[in-house]
């Protein structure tokens, strides 16, 4: 019975639930791949936030308070519910991962809406794909910069909701205010929506009424529109209340057309200054020449139901894109198109592609076949097209992404010095300043939540008991895996060094104590151990009893649960004088600390098994097995 009940599910919700599956399986996969659990640039400015929060002197002012231009009170809440779910942990890749998340629920909420316009085919379908496309790889790959998923979400989210409403209800004006919300206070940007949203609520409301004059007569309708139309300005000024307004610096020869028209063409076109012309023109109208020839044909026709929805869906995040590549001209002009604002600008693409569809659509009023048949082929080899270059263009920054990934590693290597020698001076830059950052680094307080990757053992928290094994970075030099930043060898150029270390570890005060672990601990002579004081010099000892993780990096994990409040110590011994082990800084995590990177590390094999799922159960229903 229950397989029978998931064939009744509404084909809508059905293709959306997959699109959201596939959209974030997909972006978890490049996260496992290229991301690293650090705080990247002005992400470190959620340091005060964090400490504020666990001292539990945060306010909303604190929430509400403006960053660079942006308020991004929306980031901060998003961030916050990571941090708790990870047990007060800071960790970035949570954060990557609700912006995953509502990639995800982005995705099911365009197929949803364009499957019940009618609008639904191979090309529309495939158009999710750009939303994960790896042009805007800065973004995927940055914990902080759920703000730009944050409020495309809303304001696709909140068109849709115009585009497929009949009516005015006030459903529908809470929904569009929820949106507003959440899209200005994710980045300034968002101000946009709100004026989209106004226009869509007043056309739909005239729509309704039949006239102007009909409309100042219903009293529900102007109530409606009343309530709206208030909501959203006091929303804009509660963004703009105690705002300061920074100055535009624009330094670049890039001219603002220039800009413009690359920003246009982007993905095709990145190189605002190295890319002829003729290139950026052909680049545009391949993208938007859909858009501009189909939007004068829904104006003409809008008395339609259909027309009517499909103009308020292409003209309204048709409109937010344009005024977002304004916005960056103007405030941003430089010689490249930043991959952080791939984010909107594949929805240039998409656009294109759902343009396409709508003319299909009005193809059907086409009496003569003939011409039909070739004006449908004409737009499948278009899409064709436009998909293919979206594919290419996000091949091409496969390596953009990585040498930016390493870039970071780079970045988090050198805070790290900075973290074990405040007087450690390193080529690379680092954010916002020395001086900020290093009173973040030395604050007690941000030292107990740093990510997992900044895990460091102090100088004072490992001690040498005896021999000459133990060394900082002793491992053998062939390893695999991750390989923490901090760790303790005994291997030390060769394999006769003997002695043992001693592992200080702060009290417990999460469920799990995750441990690296190399080498050879389980050999005869070697001894790799949990020492959990219990007072009046009592201990119980836990004993690695794993498999050996040889030249690789493996995790030793331990339930804590009953040890909470106590202190502990790892002890690690070599004696054998033909094998080695190593250790890396432990940590503690909570039960979804663990989850969330035992999910990151694992999601090769969980996307192979939902898609095996999900083709046994389309085989399952097409070859009609169904009982």
């Amino acid at each position: 019975m229950r397989v029978r009940h998931i064939f009744l599910i509404d084909n809508c919700v059905r293709y959306a639930a997959f699109a959201g599956a596939v959209v974030f399986l997909l972006q978890c996969v490049i996260i496992a791949s290229y991301a690293n659990n650090f705080p990247f640039w002005d992400e470190w400015e959620l340091a005060d936030t964090l400490r504020k929060y666990l001292a539990g002197s945060l306010s909303m002012n604190d929430i509400f308070a403006q960053h660079n231009e942006h308020n991004v009170a929306v980031v901060r809440l998003l961030c916050l519910l990571a941090f708790y779910l990870m047990g007060n942990m800071w960790h970035p890749v949570a954060s990557m991962l609700v912006s995953a998340l509502l990639v995800a629920v982005l995705a099911g909420v365009w197929i949803w809406a364009i499957n019940k316009l009618g609008l639904l085919n191979w090309w529309t379908a495939l158009s999710c794909v750009c939303l994960v496309s790896l042009v805007q790889y800065e973004n995927i790959i940055s914990g902080f910069q759920i703000a730009f998923y944050a409020m495309m979400l809303a304001v696709a989210g909140g068109t849709c909701a115009l585009a497929l409403s009949y009516r005015l209800t006030r459903s529908l004006v809470a929904v569009s205010l929820v949106c507003v919300f959440v899209a200005i206070f994710s980045l300034v940007s968002g101000l946009m929506l709100s004026l989209i949203c106004g226009i869509g609520l007043l056309l739909i409301a005239l729509r309704e009424a039949g006239s102007l004059r009909e409309l100042l007569r219903n009293r529900y309708l102007v109530m409606n529109l009343g309530f709206a139309l208030v909501g959203i300005v006091l929303i804009v000024w509660l963004f703009f209340a105690n705002y300061r307004m920074l100055p535009v610096d624009r330094t670049s020869n890039v001219s603002l057309l220039a800009y413009f028209l690359t920003a246009l063409s982007f993905p095709f076109v990145k190189s605002v200054v190295d890319t002829p012309l003729q290139t950026k023109v052909i680049s545009s109208i391949l993208i938007w020449g859909p858009v501009v020839a189909i939007i004068p044909v829904l104006l003409r026709h809008r008395r339609s139901v259909f027309e009517f929805r499909a103009l308020l869906l292409l003209s309204g995040i048709a409109a937010f894109v344009i005024g977002f590549i304004i916005l960056i001209a103007f405030g941003r002009s430089d010689p490249f198109i930043s991959p952080r604002y791939g984010t909107v600008l594949v929805w240039s693409s998409m656009l294109g592609l759902l343009a396409l569809a709508v003319g299909v659509r009005l193809m059907e009023a086409i009496r003569s076949s003939a011409v039909r048949r070739v004006a449908v082929l004409a737009c499948n080899v278009w899409a064709i097209a436009l998909l293919s270059a979206n594919i290419n263009a996000a091949l091409v920054s496969v390596d953009e992404m990585r040498r930016h990934a390493d870039w970071r590693l780079a970045k988090r290597d050198a805070t790290l010095a900075l973290l074990v020698d405040s007087e450690s001076v390193s080529d690379t830059p680092l954010y916002p300043d020395r001086e900020k950052l290093k009173r973040w680094l030395l604050d007690a307080v941000i030292q107990n939540v740093l990510p997992f990757e900044m895990s460091y053992m102090l100088p004072g928290q490992w001690t040498i008991v005896e021999g000459n094994a133990w060394t900082l970075n002793g491992e053998f030099p062939a390893q695999m895996g991750k390989t923490p930043f901090f760790r303790l060898g005994s291997w030390s150029g060769n394999n006769v060094h003997m002695g043992t270390v001693v592992l200080h570890l702060p009290p417990i005060r999460e469920q799990y104590l995750v441990l690296p672990v190399s080498g050879y601990p389980t050999h005869p002579g070697n001894l790799l151990a949990l020492e959990i004081m219990e007072g009046d010099n009592q201990k119980q000892t836990l004993v690695y009893t794993g498999v050996d993780p040889h030249e690789r990096w493996d995790m030793w994990i331990v339930d804590m649960q009953l040890f909470q409040g106590r202190t502990a110590q790892i002890v690690a011994i070599d004696k054998s004088q033909d094998r080695w082990l190593a250790v890396g800084a432990p940590r503690q995590l909570s039960f979804w600390g663990l989850a969330a990177e035992s999910f990151v590390e694992n999601i090769g094999l969980i996307a192979s098994v939902v898609f095996f799922t999900v083709v046994a159960i389309c085989f399952y229903k097409w070859h009609g097995l169904r009982p």
